[in-house]
């Protein structure tokens, strides 16, 4: 994750018929998280969001693309392909560089209802198959954990991704666990990150 500034190149990356807005976080998606390899595709956070139709746009990705499931560059390869060794899945970039930080085996998809493979899947018949870079993990007999937002309980349509990617999951032979996060703030929105930062904070205090 870098700081962009060169709304060109945010551009081009972009495949924008103009520059982009600039200051942006520039989030890259290598495979896997290995970072000697090309970006599958890049996402940018912009300090002032585009709005469309009324609506914020939080994050800019190329036009027509599909979206994948972001390793965080510091993750461990190894453990990656160790069955042994829990998953978590979350949403969001930051949550999961924030997961692996924190020595977790933390991956994401950007959006709740990012973690299938759309074109496989059929929403009519209610039938939803994993992206291919999960299906490329061993996922028989191992631990998942599905950390979503603590907001998932005054979103009926979080709760029902939740679901959607458990049983999709429970599919592949993998041992589930779903974590409900509590909520540190009076707007109930907590993520895994939010929570890590808060068991840190109150770790640290106990030892002063």
């Amino acid at each position: 994750i870098e700081c962009e500034r060169d709304a060109v190149r945010m551009q081009r990356r972009l495949g924008w018929s103009s520059p982009g807005n600039v200051p942006a976080l520039a989030i890259p998606y290598h495979p896997f998280g290995r970072i000697s390899e090309a970006p599958l595709c890049w996402r940018y956070k912009c300090d002032v969001p585009r709005v469309e139709e009324g609506k914020i746009l939080k994050y800019e990705q190329a036009l027509g693309t599909q979206t994948h499931i972001y390793f965080p560059p510091i993750i461990s390869q190894k453990d990656l392909f160790e069955t042994e060794v829990p998953i978590y899945m979350t949403e969001g970039e930051k949550k999961a560089m924030a997961g692996c930080e924190a020595g977790l085996l933390c991956i994401s998809a950007p959006g709740v209802y990012n973690f299938h493979n759309a074109q496989l899947s059929d929403k009519t018949r209610d039938y939803f198959v994993l992206k291919e870079e999960i299906l490329a993990l061993p996922l028989m007999g191992r631990i998942v954990y599905i950390v979503f937002d603590a907001l998932k309980f005054t979103k009926p349509q979080v709760l029902r991704a939740e679901m959607r990617l458990a049983k999709m999951l429970h599919e592949q032979g993998a041992k589930v666990h779903i974590v409900h996060i509590p909520s540190l703030s009076s707007t109930g929105d907590t993520g895994l990150d939010d929570l890590l930062i808060a068991t840190e904070a109150k770790r640290c205090s106990k030892s002063i």
